[in-house]
């Protein structure tokens, strides 16, 4: 079905989902195998996830990796350019895989891109999480739904979009911080970004990048969405196996609960034949 889309179609849809995902496509044919593996696409994606800006700010982050990494013999030259790759930049800023809705509700769900997540988490941190923190977060990516946005943005709309926020100038500063460094540096975590701290990188690590892990981290609510995400995963691996002899047994079971039912008969022999095998009672 994608291979009849215009490329831009193709992009706008794998913009979207987690890295995982986009690699998953290859396996469908030779075709997007073929598109995946070139490294050029990772670089229309990150542009159209991110904007142009992302052209213009990968090199910074090159010279970060540069200044960290260089090519010895137990990283090859190859392993080396790797790592300045489309591939390797667009794949290590995007998320992992798809979120979980939870019952919970979390704003955070609504946005797994990384870069959407992390401004959401510096915007919603200190304020009540109602509804209209939810719509002031919802306007700002409708009005600045890219890095690029953000960095060419005059100061007094950002500033405008995030007044029910409150703490207008220090929000302000960090997300246009985080904007530049989430495409220019070659950072680790979002706690290396101005304005970020623990609850933005564990957030980032529970919903982005799939952490499952409940120990060392403090916060309440994702704590909670931790013990769902694992209980749901549990469920799901365990109904993987036996799923349909579950679903026959439900079915039936309720089937022998109706009054009058045909099976009403067969009970009664069933239970007959069993008493006649077991003997007298003692």
């Amino acid at each position: 079905m994608l291979l009849g889309l215009p490329s831009e179609c193709i992009l706008n849809i794998l913009k979207h989902v987690g890295v995982a995902d986009v690699i998953a496509t290859g396996g469908c044919c030779r075709v997007l195998q073929t598109i995946i593996k070139d490294d050029k696409f990772w670089q229309d994606l990150s542009e159209a996830k991110w904007g142009q800006a992302v052209t213009q700010l990968k090199p910074l982050a090159e010279i970060c990796t540069l200044a960290h990494e260089e090519p010895t013999p137990a990283v090859g030259q190859a392993d080396f350019n790797e790592s300045l790759s489309w591939f390797t930049y667009a794949s290590k800023r995007m998320c992992l895989k798809s979120i979980r809705s939870s019952p919970l509700s979390l704003i955070q769900e609504d946005y797994p891109d990384p870069w959407q997540h992390i401004i959401c988490c510096v915007l919603c941190s200190r304020t009540s999480g109602s509804a209209r923190i939810r719509s002031t977060i919802a306007a700002f990516f409708s009005t600045f739904p890219t890095p690029t946005t953000v960095l060419e943005a005059d100061v007094a709309d950002i500033t405008a979009v995030i007044h029910p926020l409150g703490l207008q100038p220090t929000r302000l500063a960090a997300v246009k911080a985080v904007s530049h460094d989430f495409l220019a540096t070659d950072w680790q975590e979002p706690s290396q970004f101005k304005g970020c701290g623990k609850f933005v990188a564990d957030s980032w690590k529970v919903f982005c990048k799939g952490h499952r892990v409940s120990r060392g981290i403090h916060d309440v609510k994702l704590t909670q969405y931790l013990a769902w995400v694992n209980r749901w995963d549990a469920q799901e691996q365990g109904g993987c196996h036996d799923h349909k002899p579950q679903a026959q047994v439900r079915q039936q079971h309720h089937t022998e609960q109706k009054p009058g039912s045909h099976n009403t008969e067969a009970r009664r022999v069933t239970r007959s034949q069993a008493r006649a095998a077991a003997g007298p009672h003692k």
